[in-house]
């Protein structure tokens, strides 16, 4: 939760009425993402790795669901989109999603990543981006301030920190074979 609020509210230029791309609407980060960005009243476009998370997704707020394994994430964005794309892709995947990512975003529109567990190496064509003045923004973690703005989202019930399941460090290579599968809806945690 914490980096997601910091990605949106520190981050990038946040306004309601825009469009944003979240990637894994079923995971700890983009869970949060969706429930801050609609918090601030962005239309939310997300995408899931299987059908059966689908109502999950939806449970969350999201505007649009695109099952990333059946159909261009790209494409979908720009037919959602009237051919415009979003204003703020909010990145986290890495190299597999970096493709999609760049066709999604709208002229002037804003990346922001924070994460590269698909690969951290990516090609991007420069022309590109300033033809289109687009920018890119790289984010980690959050401040003091960010706690307390989260905290205040929780306190109104406009965000609710979602764990999946928990594991003891007992049972911990049972938990990362979960983690892989990527079958989890929010947080896994380890007790020790």
């Amino acid at each position: 939760a914490l980096t997601a609020y910091h990605m949106l509210v520190q981050k990038v230029n946040l306004s309601s009425a825009q469009w944003i791309l979240i990637y894994g609407a079923t995971s700890g980060i983009g869970s949060a993402a969706i429930q801050i960005a609609k918090y601030y009243g962005l239309n939310v476009i997300t995408t899931i790795g299987s059908e059966e998370k689908r109502e999950k997704a939806k449970s969350l707020g999201t505007d649009y669901i695109i099952n990333y394994k059946k159909e261009s994430v790209g494409k979908e964005v720009k037919a959602i989109t009237d051919k415009i794309g979003v204003d703020i892709v909010f990145e986290h995947p890495g190299a597999a999603t970096w493709n999609e990512t760049l066709r999604s975003l709208k002229r002037g529109g804003q990346i922001v990543t924070c994460g590269a567990t698909t690969g951290p190496v990516v090609r991007i064509d420069l022309r590109s981006l300033f033809i289109k003045q687009q920018s890119i923004i790289g984010s980690t973690m959050g401040t003091l301030s960010d706690i307390r703005g989260i905290l205040t989202l929780i306190e109104q019930g406009a965000f609710k920190p979602l764990v999946d399941r928990e594991f003891s460090y007992l049972n911990i290579r049972e938990a990362h074979h979960y983690l892989e599968k990527g079958d989890q809806f929010g947080k896994i945690i380890i007790n020790f």
